[in-house]
């Protein structure tokens, strides 16, 4: 079982930063769940904000390597 923490950062079509939240996540078999979970956490927490139009891109940070295209 993996414990981590979701980042989710919201930005608007120029850059500039609109929300950043962060989300504990404790008790996850894989890196598919963490996936799942962290896209289903954005969807709520843009629907929280008001937001309605919605890019995803993901980004991982490993604690032992650093790979935009994992």
């Amino acid at each position: 079982m993996l414990s981590l923490v979701i980042g989710i950062i919201f930005r608007d079509f120029e850059g500039h930063i609109l929300a950043a939240y962060t989300y504990p996540n404790t008790f996850v078999a894989d890196a598919t769940t963490v996936e799942a979970r962290a896209c289903l956490q954005t969807v709520v927490v843009a629907e929280g904000l008001g937001f309605r139009n919605l890019v995803v891109e993901r980004w991982l940070l490993d604690s032992h390597k650093e790979n935009p295209n994992v």
